[in-house]
């Protein structure tokens, strides 16, 4: 038999325990404090700007150098994708193409965004022009959700760059979050603008659980970070 180290450690077992929405579902910054890659940036955040309930959310990350100094900043949208306890928690992240900015509006264009993905009323981000969208129905279950998602899923793939992560942990009320990569194997430990003095016990354990004998690197500098 395996040792019980052997099946967790650097692994996504962890977040079979987690829900997706729990970790991004809250709007504010976020910092990422720790991970196994180290970007060229002293400071690298992250700002939900909207959240969709269980859906979706709208997001800025904004990545600074200050020896340089270099800001690269972009705009995206996160699809929770999988959200079963017990299963999966898996999260889309959709990055803004400037390459492709005609694709990406008329995608959104056509999208709708509503406000609630529970609710009637649709609402569309005011820099999009056009005429009046129709609101989203709701599905037999009588959430719009399962319906919403699937058509932002199927409209936005392929006119914007993407990312696929699962949720390893996530603490309450969403003070942080580990992330896992399924693209690169690489994980990420983010934390609320307010907790950056000390991270929170559980995230921290939780990442350095799943990244057992990984190479990691501390990404945030406070004193940068602070003044941004």
């Amino acid at each position: 038999n395996r040792f019980i180290d052997d099946y967790w450690q650097r692994s996504v077992k962890l977040g079979s325990f987690e829900k997706a929405w729990e970790a991004i579902g809250h709007e504010g910054v976020y910092y990422l404090m720790l991970g196994t890659t180290h970007p060229p940036y002293d400071c690298v955040s992250i700002n939900v700007t909207a959240t969709f309930p269980k859906c979706a959310i709208h997001y800025e990350v904004t990545k600074y150098n200050a020896s340089i100094p270099f800001t690269e900043t972009y705009k995206g949208a996160a699809l929770v994708h999988g959200d079963v306890r017990g299963v999966e928690s898996t999260i889309e992240w959709f990055k803004n193409d400037n390459n492709q900015k005609e694709a990406a509006r008329a995608s959104a264009h056509e999208l709708g965004l509503v406000q609630d993905c529970t609710s009637h009323e649709s609402q569309r981000p005011q820099s999009f022009k056009g005429p009046a969208l129709p609101t989203v129905a709701q599905s037999s279950s009588g959430s719009a959700h399962g319906t919403l998602c699937e058509h932002f899923h199927a409209i936005i793939t392929g006119s914007v760059r993407r990312r696929q992560t699962q949720v390893l942990y996530t603490e309450k009320d969403s003070r942080c979050f580990v992330l896992y990569y399924t693209d690169t194997s690489d994980y990420e430990l983010w934390v609320h603008k307010d907790e950056t003095d000390f991270i929170p016990r559980c995230c921290e354990f939780a990442f350095t659980f799943v990244t057992y004998e990984l190479e990691t690197y501390y990404n945030f500098n406070k004193a940068v970070c602070k003044t941004l």
